[in-house]
């Protein structure tokens, strides 16, 4: 029986006490993967590859610069250490796309709002409930906001669906009368919950006119924006549209609306329009009072009579008191206001007055007086007190 021996192949000599870590000789790895790429202007057929060779003809180990038409292709072989092959050069594969079309321009909200309190900030913004069965299962409120609602306002309308509704489960109606050719616009920013879609219903809104959806209107279970478009037909009956449901999902649900209004995108805001909503904010009180609290606010501000001029209430809103001349701005001794059409003064003369509907304060008998003297020329007039 031959004696027992020991063979070591591969030992490492070292002088000094210390000795250093095992590292792998690179012969030790035996394969490795290996892609190389080439380019042409064919996007179904690719450059020409000689799957056995090592190193193939036209192919390279980093990727090209594309031109325009131009396409990337892409094989892989796996190889050992030393460059040989050990598996050929696969079929190469395509790496980018055909460029596609251009998308559809964005819809950019120029036009003239339509509801103005879309944050529902004084009220229900003109929103209704919607459900065609009736019944009470539909109730719209307007609400303190949930802490996850995005907006700066702090109220937004919640839909409650306790029963049967339709059509779907219900929702909410924000009427806009369709008119030929009109493109109309809504964004709604809502919370809705997953497994509920949103869509829209109208009446009849022209022939040929059309409905879509910019976004998705799935429910994520968080507040999103939803845009809707609508184009009215050029021809045809025009009735009321924007009446908004969920049109999956059961009851009972509840959600949640944090804004909504509608653009109406052939239309614009005009000067006009834009002073009468700013005056909405200016309201006259009449002879200031002690006792009457006047207010200063987002919405609202005050005006009164006070020795002969008109202020302008500056101070802490719903707050009252003896007057103080640091709680009022001085408007002057007649007030104004263009965009209301509202005028306040002792005395006026006016050239042509048409009147629709008048209203009188403390009348008395009506009589004819002679012309006062800024009148050089007038006839008499019938002066109401």
């Amino acid at each position: 029986m031959a004696s027992p021996c020991l063979v070591v192949y591969g030992y490492q000599l070292e002088e000094g006490e210390v000795m250093s870590d095992w590292k792998p000789n690179a012969a030790d790895y035996t394969k490795n993967t290996e892609f190389r790429y080439a380019k042409n202007t064919s996007a179904t057929t690719s450059p020409a590859i000689t799957q056995s060779s090592a190193t193939p003809a036209g192919w390279s180990l980093t990727q090209q610069t594309l031109s325009a038409g131009e396409y990337l292709w892409e094989s892989f072989a796996i190889k050992t250490n030393a460059g040989a092959l050990l598996q050929n050069w696969s079929n190469p594969v395509r790496k980018n796309g055909e460029k596609g079309d251009g998308g559809d321009a964005g819809e950019s909200i120029t036009g003239k709002m339509l509801f103005r309190d879309p944050e529902f900030r004084v009220g229900m913004n003109s929103c209704q409930v919607y459900n065609n069965s009736g019944g009470g299962t539909v109730v719209l409120s307007r609400i303190s906001k949930p802490t996850d609602c995005p907006t700066t306002s702090p109220y937004c309308l919640q839909i409650a669906v306790t029963g049967a509704a339709s059509p779907g489960v219900g929702g909410f109606v924000q009427g806009v009368s369709s008119r030929a050719d009109a493109i109309l616009l809504t964004r709604i920013v809502a919370k809705i919950p997953v497994g509920y879609t949103l869509a829209v219903a109208h009446n009849l809104y022209g022939t040929g006119g059309t409905t879509n959806y910019l976004t998705s209107m799935a429910g994520t279970g968080r507040y999103e924006v939803y845009l809707i478009k609508v184009r009215c037909g050029s021809i045809g009956t025009f009735g009321s549209i924007n009446h908004y449901y969920l049109s999956t999902g059961s009851f009972p649900v509840t959600w949640y609306v944090a804004s909504v209004t509608c653009y109406d995108m052939t239309d614009s805001e005009k000067y006009d329009d834009a002073i009468a909503n700013a005056a909405k904010s200016l309201f006259y009180r009449g002879n200031f009072s002690s006792t009457t609290p006047y207010y200063n606010d987002t919405y609202r501000r005050e005006c009164v009579k006070y020795n002969s001029n008109y202020y302008i209430y500056k101070g802490s809103s719903g707050a009252s008191g003896a007057w103080s001349s640091s709680n009022w701005e001085l408007f002057g001794s007649q007030f104004e206001s263009v965009a209301t059409g509202m005028l306040l003064a002792e005395l006026a003369y006016i050239e042509n007055l048409g009147v629709k509907n008048l209203k009188v304060r403390g009348l008395k008998s009506p009589k004819a007086i002679t012309p006062l003297p800024f009148m050089t020329g007038c006839k008499p007039i019938l002066l109401l007190r």
